[in-house]
């Protein structure tokens, strides 16, 4: 039962959820997308070695594990694990398919926090993008920005139902928005901080 006494499983509103997820997908996708593409490839590291240890490197030489390698490692299977939530609650959204908190408020979760990452470019920390030089300067930045513009979103389905971003409003969404960019938020200072240490 969504805010307002309105089912989440009645046809209208899940009419409507479906336009909205595409709407919403699609732009935030297309940054995310572009931010990831334009960077360099990865470096090659081995994960399976400690800190400080070296390893081979693919075409022969030497190449050096450390804790920034390590936390872009964790970023990236983290990028592509909110990024398969996000598709598959796309599809079971689309397909008529209810699976319950995943169709409900799945991609609410993800995307946003998805966003976030590929804003921060901290699955690649060598992408030089137009996202990240304006909007991922700082954590605060980027997370601020981000609920900011999930939040316009699912208000404006309040004020203007059939606009852009076609829906039912429902509080929830905006607490889940704020759910997976602060998690992101919380690591990405943690690993800031672990960072400086190392350093000094």
């Amino acid at each position: 039962m969504g805010i307002r006494g309105i089912d989440r499983d009645h046809p209208a509103k899940h009419r409507w959820d479906t336009e909205s997820v595409f709407a919403k997908s699609c732009s935030c996708l297309l940054l995310g997308m572009h931010a990831r593409l334009r960077g360099a490839g990865p470096a090659f590291r081995d994960p399976r070695l400690p800190y400080g240890r070296r390893g081979r490197g693919p075409l022969g030489g030497t190449a050096s594990i450390t804790l920034g390698d390590m936390d872009t490692h964790s970023w990236r299977t983290l990028w592509w694990s909110l990024f398969v939530v996000w598709i598959a609650s796309a599809i079971l959204d689309v397909r008529h398919i209810h699976a319950g908190l995943i169709t409900s408020y799945g991609a609410d979760l993800a995307l946003p926090a998805w966003l976030y990452i590929a804003t921060r470019s901290l699955d690649n920390p060598q992408r030089k993008s137009w996202l990240k030089r304006i909007l991922g300067r700082s954590p605060e930045l980027a997370a601020s920005v981000l609920f900011l513009a999930s939040a316009i979103t699912e208000a404006s389905q309040f004020y203007w139902p059939a606009g852009i971003f076609p829906g039912v409003f429902d509080v929830f969404d905006i607490i889940a928005y704020g759910i997976g960019i602060m998690a992101c938020y919380i690591l990405d200072k943690r690993s800031l901080r672990r960072s400086v240490k190392v350093s000094e």
